[in-house]
């Protein structure tokens, strides 16, 4: 293998868009996410301002700053509208929609990305979270879809929730 070891589709959606671990994460079967597709990387109001390449900068679960090394600081995640992959090189490795609500304060994400590598292929789970643009930067705090929802960018030991941090390529 590449040296990446398979990871549930949660993983891979959060360690885009803000996990390593597969803590927090609810499984939704195996339900098909959206298809393939190019995606760009133009800012779009649709989405929030998310539209783009993001680069994962920093992470923390449950107040725990986690280091982003190896082949996962490579994944890129791309968005376009309400359409989400993650790749590693030109490798699809997660693929999904995300639903925003710009007019909520602060700013709510709600994504559901299946995985298209390992054992788990095609296992389809959902996350809900707030997140910021601000700039080329992104800020998400996730957490798990049958948990309320984060109300502020923070995390704690008594949570399972991952604050994140994404630098835009372009």
């Amino acid at each position: 293998m590449n040296g990446l070891r398979p990871l549930p589709a949660c993983c891979v959606v959060l360690l885009c868009l803000g996990c390593l671990a597969s803590s927090g994460c609810r499984k939704k079967g195996t339900d098909s996410a959206a298809g393939s597709s190019n995606l760009s990387g133009s800012s779009s109001a649709s989405s929030g301002g998310l539209d783009g390449t993001w680069k994962p900068a920093s992470l923390e679960i449950s107040g725990e700053q986690v280091p982003i090394e190896g082949p996962q600081a490579e994944v890129l995640t791309v968005i376009s509208g309400n359409r989400v992959e993650m790749k590693l090189g030109n490798r699809i490795v997660g693929q999904g929609t995300i639903t925003v609500d710009n007019n909520q304060q602060p700013k709510t994400i709600d994504m559901t990305v299946q995985q298209m590598i390992g054992k788990n292929s095609g296992r389809t789970e959902s996350t809900i979270g707030i997140y910021e643009v601000t700039g080329d930067t992104l800020r998400l705090c996730l957490g798990d879809a049958d948990k309320p929802r984060p109300t502020e960018f923070r995390t704690d030991k008594s949570s399972a929730r991952k604050l994140s941090t994404y630098r835009r390529l372009r």
